[in-house]
């Protein structure tokens, strides 16, 4: 009996030392800084249109903490916006950033510091695999969707892959890697895209029911490293 009230009360001790332990070990501050900012295409000045999650990433790493740090990455916006909350500002501190996966090609990084409680403002100019360009009609209940497909000056000769006409009755966060973002009964068939076809107008006709409202974006991709697909906005879509 005594030897296990002994026994009882060294694991008593040894918790209470690993709770004040604990305690001690994370007493640091947390981030107490933010960075946010924008993708814009370099041609037109417009927002960088891509699809949340699995879109792109910025990818920031912390230089002033030494040689060897290995970075972070954290999401893009479906709108090319990104924001992160987690970041931590000090004195003499030096980030490097730039966006990295997406359907551009990738920009130079920017070096900024950041102080504690600073909101550091970062746009980078990106210049995307494809432009599309789209415009659409809604006759009863047949939605005609125009687009043309073209290679901004300066985005390689990647491989044509597909394009194709998106549309959700169920969401606005519409993509091709965003599990849900489209509903392929209503969206049109993939169509694979010939080099013939830049520059000229591509037509798809859907029909959609009466009283609903749908989501609409066209998505257009070449063969890169990162598997990822350019797009128009998303518009939004009533039908009578």
């Amino acid at each position: 009996m005594k030897q296990l009230l002994y026994h009882s009360r060294l694991i008593f001790f040894s918790i209470l030392l690993t709770a004040t332990a604990c305690q001690k070990g994370d007493n640091y501050p947390g981030p107490n800084a933010n960075i946010q900012g924008a993708l814009l295409d370099a041609v037109t000045g417009e927002p960088f249109q891509s699809e949340q999650p699995n879109g792109f990433r910025m990818k920031w790493t912390e230089l002033s903490y030494g040689s060897n740090v290995q970075p972070d990455y954290f999401w893009g916006m479906q709108d090319g916006r990104f924001n992160w909350n987690y970041a931590f500002g000090y004195a003499g501190s030096k980030y490097e950033i730039v966006p990295v996966e997406g359907a551009f090609v990738t920009p130079e990084p920017q070096t900024f510091s950041l102080a504690a409680g600073e909101n550091a403002k970062l746009d980078f100019k990106v210049i995307p695999l494809l432009h599309i360009q789209e415009t659409y009609t809604l006759s009863g209940t047949e939605l005609t969707v125009n687009y043309m497909v073209t290679r901004p000056e300066g985005s390689g000769n990647g491989a044509l892959q597909t394009s194709r006409v998106l549309i959700s009755d169920k969401t606005t966060y519409i993509g091709i890697a965003n599990q849900g973002g489209f509903v392929d009964a209503l969206s049109s068939p993939q169509h694979p895209l010939a080099e013939e076809e830049l520059g000229k107008t591509l037509t798809e006709k859907i029909t959609l029911q009466s009283g609903k409202t749908y989501y609409m974006r066209v998505a257009a991709s070449v063969v890169n490293p990162s598997g990822r697909t350019n797009y128009t906005p998303v518009v939004t879509i009533t039908v009578p």
